[in-house]
């Protein structure tokens, strides 16, 4: 098969789900529709012709871990129960939808500063006037190094944190360090060490060249 019969197929899969999902959602049907709309609005744009590493990455990555995460659990599974913390969330449709439009203004950020980015900001351009060019001839020659060094980070701030549970989603932490300290470690988690990955995931891909294997 075709590109075109996997696009029009992972196409049908989506619109199955967001229908299924649509008619168990327990708020307002235009706030869901606006959260699938949004959301894989942003995962089409990082595969759009002028896309950068980030895009193509973060679209993904913000697509499974709201859209497609919520939709499934709503639509499929039918569970509105959730084992975090939730605080005012009472699981009643308003509740939703407040969570739901949150979510879509967040993800909408996201899509206005791919298009900024776009627009002002040539990144191949860039590369030579900034000398952006020589993060790619760095880890080309401490490749081995900075893999040894990310590995290593990573599994000492994970294992830091189920230790001494510095930091929680949906929970306070069990141990308070000094600043700024929990920020670093906070930012690490949710944000910090996915972004290296990506910055590394493209450092491959350029060395490699095979794009998504």
């Amino acid at each position: 098969m075709n590109s075109k019969v996997y696009r029009f197929l992972f196409f049908i899969v989506l619109a199955v789900l967001f229908a299924v999902t649509a008619i168990k959602y327990t708020g307002s049907w235009y706030v869901y529709t606006l959260f699938t709309l949004v959301f894989n609005g942003v995962l089409l744009m990082g595969f759009r012709k002028n896309r950068i590493f980030f895009d193509t990455f973060f679209g993904i990555f913000l697509w499974l871990g709201f859209w497609f995460k919520f939709s499934v659990r709503i639509g499929l599974l039918g569970t509105t129960d959730f084992v975090e913390a939730t605080g005012a969330f009472d699981g009643s449709g308003r509740s939703f939808d407040n969570a739901l439009i949150v979510s879509t203004c967040g993800c909408m950020a996201v899509a206005a500063a791919s298009l900024i980015r776009q627009k002002f900001f040539s990144y191949l351009s860039l590369q030579t006037t900034l000398g952006l060019d020589g993060i790619s001839n760095f880890y080309k020659k401490y490749r081995i190094y900075v893999c040894i060094l990310f590995a290593f980070t990573f599994v000492l701030i994970a294992a830091a944190n189920i230790h001494f549970a510095i930091y929680q989603r949906g929970w306070g932490a069990k141990t308070i360090l000094p600043a700024p300290l929990p920020g670093i470690f906070t930012w690490l988690l949710t944000f910090g060490l996915s972004s290296f990955s990506a910055l590394i995931l493209e450092q491959e891909l350029r060395i490699k060249n095979s794009p998504y294997v």
